[in-house]
């Protein structure tokens, strides 16, 4: 196994990255020193979720997964992680 020093950095991309399981997952990969790109419509995302020690981190996209207009936000993507979805149903 790999030391975090050892691995190569990459883009990722994380879909519901401002909601509590993408936010988490963003900290740990930033904290590894990879470019983390935070897609999120802030429907039910919080910005609170990506301050860590008083910082920031991370590019935050504030777009809709739906936006035919995100292919720029995908290009040289390693690694995409899906966690975008509603989180109550009568929103639905």
């Amino acid at each position: 196994m790999s030391s975090d020093t050892e691995s190569p950095k990459r883009k990722i991309v994380i879909t519901g990255g401002a909601g509590f399981i993408g936010s988490q997952l963003g900290s740990e990969l930033h904290r590894r020193g990879h470019e983390v790109v935070l897609l999120d419509n802030m429907s039910f995302g919080h910005l609170d979720n990506l301050i860590v020690d008083g910082k920031t981190f991370g590019q935050l996209v504030v777009k809709d997964i739906r936006d035919p207009d995100l292919k720029t936000v995908f290009t040289g993507a390693h690694t995409v992680f899906h966690f975008a979805g509603v989180a109550a149903l009568p929103v639905c």
